[in-house]
């Protein structure tokens, strides 16, 4: 895979004036796939924190081209522009396509369950990811709390209904982008760029 400088800026969320590093690492305990390491830093990442995106094949994918992506870690800063995960995101996930890329995938972390209020250096993944049009498959347990979910099998089929409800209540999972044409995550992340930024994203 060759890649352009702007095309490796967008593919791995490291905007103009990033120091970029790239490392090929075995998997880790956490869940990192084994594969190419692209980690960046710039002045919208928190102090001695990196973006990490790792450049994978997938376990179902076939002979040794590299087709998914998995985000190992993002903390931007406090003072980061608004929205710059919205729009590094969606250039991330166009890019991705076009290179034929199948998936990108993460753990979306967070408090979980728990009425108490979060604080600004708490994770907020699993609230924030979905709306990007990440999913996941849920278990029973996960949706027994409310008879209107009776019929739900994913985060997206839930936040669909109730996205409050997930907020409050969701809890940190696994999650999956679907860069196929037409998916249901495509479906979701431009309705949010429509909703977000109207025309001027077009």
């Amino acid at each position: 895979l060759r890649l352009s400088a702007a095309e490796v800026g967008r593919l791995f969320m490291a905007p103009d004036y990033s120091t970029v590093s790239f490392d090929r690492l075995a998997a880790r305990q956490d869940g990192t796939p084994a594969g190419m390491h692209v980690r960046s830093t710039n002045d919208f990442v928190q102090q001695d924190e990196q973006v990490d995106v790792v450049a994978y094949r997938d376990v179902m994918g076939d002979g040794v081209r590299i087709d998914a992506l998995y985000f190992s870690r993002i903390m931007l800063a406090h003072d980061a522009p608004e929205r710059l995960c919205t729009v590094g995101f969606a250039l991330l996930a166009c890019t991705a396509y076009r290179l034929g890329f199948a998936e990108v995938t993460l753990f979306a972390a967070g408090r979980g369950y728990g009425p108490a209020e979060l604080d600004e250096d708490d994770l907020v993944g699993y609230q924030v990811w979905p709306k990007f049009g990440f999913d996941a498959q849920l278990a029973e347990g996960d949706l027994n709390r409310d008879a209107r979910f009776r019929y739900c099998r994913s985060v997206l089929d839930v936040v669909a209904l109730d996205p409050a409800w997930w907020e409050a209540h969701g809890r940190p999972t696994e999650m999956r982008f679907d860069l196929t044409a037409n998916s249901r995550s495509w479906q979701v992340l431009v309705d949010y760029l429509d909703n977000t930024f109207g025309e001027e994203w077009q």
